[in-house]
């Protein structure tokens, strides 16, 4: 069967884990002006970095007990430990078309056959395809697992509200499960010295 994204969930739902949302900004601070920052009161310059397409990585139940928390009356909130199910970052990664990725990297066309193929530990490819029953088809999307960003949670949803950011398309299973355990797969690796194959140092 051929690979096809779910169509989004409506925007009054909680966003779920392999939902694509295009047109996603992020806001970050100039760096030359954090440094000047004197007091509490000064505020830096930011940059505008608009995301195309991006990838909610964020698990599902953090994000329901989070959309569901923000949603329950504020004269009902009597217990204040259910703060601690609010979420202040929702984490993506970002998606790239084709030439972003084939050519500004300057891959070679052994390690792009890899990539194409899904197998490079680093990328990740979900090609073009329908969503649901719409006429609509994104083109062929590449994850790199090292472009790991998040944006505070409330933020998140204000851009989609407003109708800025706009929800595209779900992951399916069994393709979000590969992408999610390739993600964190990568996301989880240790660091080893490089003189490990040295012995090790007889006691004194």
């Amino acid at each position: 069967m051929p690979f096809q994204y779910n169509s989004p969930p409506q925007a009054i739902t909680p966003l779920t884990q392999g939902e694509i949302v295009s047109k996603i900004l992020e806001l970050p601070p100039v760096p030359s002006d954090i440094v000047t920052l004197t007091n509490d009161k000064m505020s830096p310059s930011v940059v505008r970095r608009s995301h195309p397409f991006v990838l909610v990585t964020t698990q599902d139940c953090d994000l329901s007990w989070d959309w569901n928390f923000r949603k329950t009356p504020e004269k009902t909130k009597k217990d204040q430990k259910d703060e601690r199910k609010l979420l202040p970052h929702v984490q993506f990664c970002e998606l790239f078309v084709h030439d972003e990725i084939r050519w500004n990297r300057g891959f070679n066309s052994t390690l792009w056959r890899r990539v194409q193929s899904n197998q490079d530990e680093r990328y990740h490819v979900f090609p073009q395809a329908q969503i649901g029953n719409a006429e609509e088809v994104l083109p062929d999307l590449y994850i790199d697992f090292k472009r790991v960003f998040s944006l505070p949670t409330d933020y998140v949803y204000w851009l989609i509200d407003s109708g800025y950011s706009i929800r595209k398309a779900v992951v399916p299973d069994p393709y979000l499960r590969d992408v999610v355990q390739r993600l964190f797969s990568y996301l989880s690796r240790v660091a080893i010295p490089e003189d490990e194959d040295q012995p090790v140092p007889a006691d004194k």
